[in-house]
């Protein structure tokens, strides 16, 4: 499990590379578990998506 880093009390560069190790962190970790960075177009399936994203705005 990953918590984010507590910035309070750090200096603005020392929250800076505290924040960026958590990113690099986490890029890694799904890395490692073989997601990817960005989605693939050509497999994202758009009728699921829109259908999807209209029950959202009905139900909002």
């Amino acid at each position: 499990m990953y918590t984010s880093p507590n910035i309070t009390g750090l200096t603005e560069d020392e929250s800076k590379i505290e924040q960026s190790k958590f990113k690099n962190e986490t890029i890694k970790a799904l890395l490692d578990a073989g997601y990817p960075l960005k989605a693939n177009p050509s497999k994202v399936n758009i009728f699921m998506l829109i259908l999807l994203w209209s029950v959202l705005q009905v139900i909002g």
